[in-house]
């Protein structure tokens, strides 16, 4: 009556058996398997095989909810050819002593296995690939034919059975890697930021796209996908510096301005400096002030030259403005817009 009892209340029957020398803790039926401590589920293994740390729901054969830590940490501090490095059953090597080491084996490679290797500053880990000195089995196969990590760097290897040879599947060095501090030493024309392949680049602040970069070209900027060079999707403010003069202007220096506002008395706008071809300038008066646009003063140098819409002087009355763009092969300022 007991046994009935029990077999009503408990779904999942463990037995232990020794079999043929052998240990086995066993989930009688087509039952999930828990683990607990302190009546927490801690592990689970379902009937499919599949086994959860710290999620009762594995979705692979390893599903792990919660931090992985490595031990089992080698600190190496031979300096020179290593032809054979053994780990000692470590995943986990660090180089801490400053000086150069070479690297042309790794003993004790299993079909899988993972390794991490990092380096402290100072040192100089260089990383021969499948060199010969090593034997086969221990060698190690780089990605790009051979690879120098400095200080502060890491390396990612695995092993495959099917050559007999360490792969690395990541690298990082302080010389290839952007930091948060900023870089040293870079070549613009091998170190940037970006893709390599035809896909855009998302620049984000508080987890939102604020600008990208699509592979052709375009840029956004509150637009996430550009339709034009140069795609805003939201208010653009310019630099503005105020104007008091009164009389002729023959060199107006803007200060690296967009946007020049005019509350002089009747002033004489001979030239702008500083153009650049296709720039964008606006001049604006206050309620008192009138402009005066010269058309192609010789008061002013060749390159701040004004040149108007119709080719005379133009007169801006107060509260009023103008467009301007300039224009490199004629070195002018061409007016393309007034409103008076």
């Amino acid at each position: 009556m007991k046994k009935q009892i029990l077999s009503l209340l408990i779904p999942l029957i463990l037995s232990i058996n020794t079999i043929f020398g052998q240990f086995k803790l066993d989930a009688t039926g087509a039952n999930d398997m828990r683990l607990r401590t302190n009546n927490i589920d801690r592990v689970n293994i379902l009937t499919n095989g599949n086994v959860g740390i710290g999620t009762p729901t594995p979705n692979a054969k390893l599903n792990l909810i919660g931090d992985l830590s490595i031990g089992n940490k080698l600190t190496y501090t031979t300096l020179g050819v290593q032809n054979a490095l053994n780990r000692n059953g470590s995943s986990r090597i660090y180089f801490s002593a400053s000086g150069a080491i070479m690297l042309n084996g790794i003993t004790g490679g299993v079909d899988g296995l993972m390794i991490f290797l990092y380096t402290a500053a100072g040192v100089t880990l260089t990383i021969n690939n499948e060199n010969g000195l090593a034997v086969f089995g221990d060698r190690i196969a780089t990605h790009t034919g051979g690879n120098i990590i400095n200080g502060r760097g890491g390396v990612t290897m695995i092993y495959d059975s099917s050559v007999s040879t360490w792969r690395i599947i990541g690298f990082a060095d302080e010389n290839t890697s952007w930091f948060l501090t900023g870089n040293s030493g870079t070549n613009p024309a091998n170190n940037f930021i970006g893709t390599t392949d035809a896909q855009p680049l998302k620049i984000r602040t508080n987890n939102t796209v604020r600008m990208t970069v699509e592979a052709n070209g375009n840029v956004g900027i509150g637009a996430t996908t550009p339709t034009a060079k140069l795609d805003i999707d939201g208010d653009i403010v310019v630099k503005k510096i105020t104007v008091p003069t009164t009389g002729a202007i023959n060199a107006l220096n803007r200060l690296s301005a967009s946007s020049i506002y005019f509350n002089g008395i009747a002033p004489t706008l001979n030239g702008i400096a500083g153009g650049v071809d296709g720039m964008i300038l606006y001049v604006f008066t206050s309620s008192g002030s009138t402009l005066v646009l010269a058309n192609e003063s010789i008061s002013a140098s060749v390159g701040t030259r004004i040149a108007t819409h119709t080719g005379a002087n133009v007169t801006i009355s107060g509260r009023g403005g103008a467009t301007l763009i300039y224009e490199s092969s004629t070195a002018l300022w061409r007016v393309v817009g007034v409103a008076n």
